[in-house]
């Protein structure tokens, strides 16, 4: 059997799940429709073969979209579980960062969150520098007015560099040393409480349903 890397990635929309054979070769399957049905497991499937041996699975663990996150992180420990093999967490700054790697000295990262927001962190002598910040489009807009090069998913509608959900993946499985792969759970990176709503109208339980017309 042939050693493997396995990656998965869905910090937004479109989702990857990649494999890098043996250090030599990279195959990705996406869902670049951006359809809400697709099943993360389904991608996974398309690119595993009994020919491999996953040695580990590298998850990009945020900051991101809520669900996408939930979806990654639990497939990513489903997988290993069944696989008998270690995890590792890699977040998305440092993904975009090895995807650009020695292009840019400086720029501003960024990536969409939904609902017209978008995460944004600086890139300085080509390290990650500050805080991740929460901004909305018109703030996009003023960085690239300033001057600095946006980078990142959907950077492309403010003439930025785009970089997309299988060119973070690659990046981050040529890169990735197994070592650091262990069999502890890493977290989620969530930068607000998701909003989560509850039925405007709870669901009786046995105690609560109401009594039938007389």
């Amino acid at each position: 059997m042939t050693d493997a890397i396995l990656g998965i990635d869905t910090v937004s929309k479109v989702c990857s799940v990649g494999i890098y054979i043996n250090e030599q070769k990279f195959d990705i399957c996406t869902n670049e429709s951006e359809k809400s049905d697709f099943s993360v497991l389904e991608l996974a499937e398309s690119v595993l073969s009994k020919e491999h041996l996953i040695v580990a699975i590298v998850v990009i663990s945020g900051p991101g979209t809520y669900s996408g996150l939930r979806t990654g992180l639990s497939t990513t420990y489903g997988l290993a579980l069944g696989l008998d093999c270690p995890t590792a967490a890699v977040t998305t700054f440092e993904a975009i960062s090895e995807s650009v790697s020695g292009e840019f000295d400086r720029a501003l990262l960024v990536h969409p969150l939904g609902r017209k927001n978008f995460a944004v962190q600086q890139l300085s002598e080509k390290k990650l520098k500050g805080e991740v910040q929460i901004v909305d489009a018109e703030r996009i807009d003023k960085f690239k007015d300033d001057g600095q090069i946006l980078v990142g998913e959907g950077c492309s509608l403010f003439g930025g560099y785009e970089v997309s959900s299988s060119d973070r993946l690659e990046a981050v499985l040529k890169n990735f040393d197994v070592s650091q792969a262990s069999h502890t759970v890493d977290q989620a990176w969530y930068l607000t409480d998701p909003k989560i709503t509850s039925p405007k109208i709870p669901f009786a339980t046995s105690a609560q349903r109401p009594l039938p017309p007389r």
